[in-house]
């Protein structure tokens, strides 16, 4: 294989990986401004649909009842994904020289590293 195969298949992986997580904060976590977490939800369409204060309230019942379930599927997905992820380098570093696979090594470390 050569180096700018490898390359390629190193970004395949880091764009899943990232794009999953990216997916997946968006989806579950965030309103448009950026904020996290249940109360910025409720403000953001408040905002943006001019919610009553029952509704709000509604809204706030609904969001924490359904939290435990997208917690588990994000889990789910963030698992799902990162068993891909190894995958892909498993193969990648089969197909590496020893020289190559330590630097491969330290590569997905860094990223690992820079994910945190």
């Amino acid at each position: 294989m050569t180096k700018r195969t490898l390359w390629i298949a190193v970004f395949v992986s880091v764009i899943i990986g990232a794009g999953a997580g990216y997916y997946v904060g968006i989806v579950i976590n965030r309103s448009e401004n950026g904020t996290h977490g249940k109360k910025a939800i409720v403000g953001y369409l408040t905002e943006k649909l001019q919610l009553s204060d029952m509704q709000q309230r509604q809204l706030d019942s609904i969001l924490t009842l359904m939290h435990p379930v997208f917690e588990k599927a994000r889990a789910g997905f963030r698992a799902e994904i990162q068993h891909d992820i190894d995958s892909t380098n498993n193969l990648i570093l089969g197909i590496l020289n020893g020289q190559q696979k330590g630097k491969f090594i330290d590569l997905i470390k860094e990223m690992k590293k820079d994910k945190h």
